[in-house]
């Protein structure tokens, strides 16, 4: 019976230390002016001729104060206002861990994605999201947040029909 006992606590112990919790992170307040500006896309009107766009974001140690260093990033979601685009679309967000506070201006997009992982990649991405509302990426790479600031990218090719501008 003893034994029984001892095997018992040990599963117990190790289903508590195996155990993970899934936790959300929102990173800023969404107060600021909404714009096409912003990314992570680019789109000014339905019918602009701008079909490319790449957007290049730092968040300090400061701002992920929340986020653990060694925690696992599995989403990313940024808050639309309105507007859509149908597939099928490139979109690729790049994730990098460094020591960067700001982002020099005429930085090439090879030297900013150098070192970085692609942790989303589609070719056939649509952006139908209503808004308001957020628009998820499930990554397809998972990525380990080390402390520090995290630099997320964004790379988009638009190929589908756009609704309207469409604000973040």
């Amino acid at each position: 019976m003893r034994k029984l006992y001892l095997y018992l606590l040990l599963f117990v112990i190790f289903c508590y230390s195996e155990s993970t919790y899934a936790q959300f992170v929102q990173i800023g307040t969404s107060t600021t002016t909404s714009s096409y500006l912003t990314g992570p896309i680019y789109r000014s009107t339905a019918t602009s001729t701008f079909n490319y766009s790449k957007y290049a974001y730092i968040y300090t140690a400061t701002e992920l104060a929340a986020i653990p260093a060694g925690s696992m990033i599995t989403q990313i979601e940024w808050q639309k206002v309105s507007g859509t685009i149908t597939a099928p679309n490139s979109f690729e967000i790049l994730l990098a861990n460094n020591s960067a506070t700001t982002l020099a201006t005429g930085t090439t997009w090879g030297s900013l994605t150098a070192g970085s992982t692609s942790a989303y990649n589609n070719t056939n991405q649509g952006f139908m999201a209503s808004g308001p509302g957020w628009e998820s990426y499930v990554l397809t790479t998972p990525f380990i947040y080390t402390g520090g600031t995290l630099q997320v990218m964004t790379d988009h090719v638009k190929s589908g029909t756009a609704s309207a501008a469409i604000p973040y």
